[in-house]
């Protein structure tokens, strides 16, 4: 079904996420590296997955929290600014990139209240998403936004199904999910095929 491809419905989300409270469904993403999504979710060795894939329909206004600073392109010079602005960078972004284990969950309730009490400007309006630092990959970012905005701002392409088949994260593509039947069931095609090399071309 199509809201398979989307965020989870809420009575599934029973812990705390990076962002999320518990029964609080929210779509998370990675833009550009799709590889670093397979780090996030620690696909296991030899399982089936699949990697939606979505396109931006407008420009989106992302606020992210730990983010580099280039201070003189800022005209920030004082030194004793840079410093103070350092050390709640550093926090944010070890707050952020904490790997917390199953069953300690609770633990993501911290960066949550940051997120929303911090970092939550008017939807649509200023922000449209939060992006906060990658767990596995501290130079690419994560891009999360809540289920309405996604869908005004956000089109779906498609599935890559792919297998874990490596200790990397190689994307090794099986086949690709496309469009939907009648009764909402999504459509799977070879790779190979017309509507493969329509949709992903940069498939070889």
């Amino acid at each position: 079904m199509e809201s398979d491809f989307w965020n989870a419905p809420s009575e599934f989300i029973r812990q705390y996420g990076r962002l999320n409270k518990p029964n609080e469904s929210l779509l998370y993403t990675t833009p550009i590296n799709p590889s670093v999504t397979l780090k996030e979710v620690k696909v296991p060795y030899g399982s089936y997955y699949a990697l939606i894939i979505y396109e931006a329909k407008d420009e989106i206004k992302v606020n992210v929290i730990g983010q580099e600073y280039n201070y003189e392109s800022l005209g920030i010079y004082s030194e004793k600014a840079r410093l103070v602005n350092d050390i709640i960078n550093d926090f944010l972004r070890e707050e952020f990139c904490r790997d917390v284990g199953v069953g300690t969950e609770y633990l993501y309730c911290v960066s949550e209240f940051i997120a929303k009490s911090f970092f939550d400007l008017p939807p649509r309006v200023v922000q449209d998403a939060w992006a906060y630092p990658s767990l596995k990959d501290k130079l690419n970012y994560n891009v999360c936004f809540r289920p309405q905005v996604a869908r005004e701002l956000l089109e779906l392409k498609g599935a890559l199904i792919g297998q874990k088949q490596s200790q990397n994260d190689d994307i090794i593509v099986k086949c690709i999910a496309h469009g939907f039947d009648e009764s909402g069931n999504a459509q799977f095609h070879k790779l190979g095929s017309d509507i493969q090399k329509s949709v992903f071309p940069e498939i070889i």
